[in-house]
């Protein structure tokens, strides 16, 4: 029972800890005064394998901007490289 309730201890202790080391980035691109793709404005990079498609940024407020936040929390590199996808 002891060994019971410091696995539970352990575990929300994990929990709340790694919460609070979130590494949030955002990335924003001034598309303004460019012609956007149909197939939106993407970001790929070390931080995601570099995939074209999986971060798509979007410009909720029609100012031209696109944005995206980036959760690297479990990124180890110590730089890390992404281009804009159009």
């Amino acid at each position: 029972m002891v060994n019971q309730i410091r696995y539970v201890s352990l575990f929300l202790i994990l929990s709340i800890t790694s919460s609070l080391f979130a590494v949030n980035v955002t990335l924003n691109v001034d598309m303004s005064n460019v012609t956007v793709s149909e197939n939106g404005v993407h970001v790929a990079g070390s931080f995601q394998g570099w995939d074209p498609a999986a971060t798509q940024l979007i410009d909720d407020d029609g100012d031209g901007v696109y944005t995206v936040v980036v959760d690297m929390s479990g990124v180890t590199d110590e730089t890390v490289f992404f281009k804009y996808l159009n």
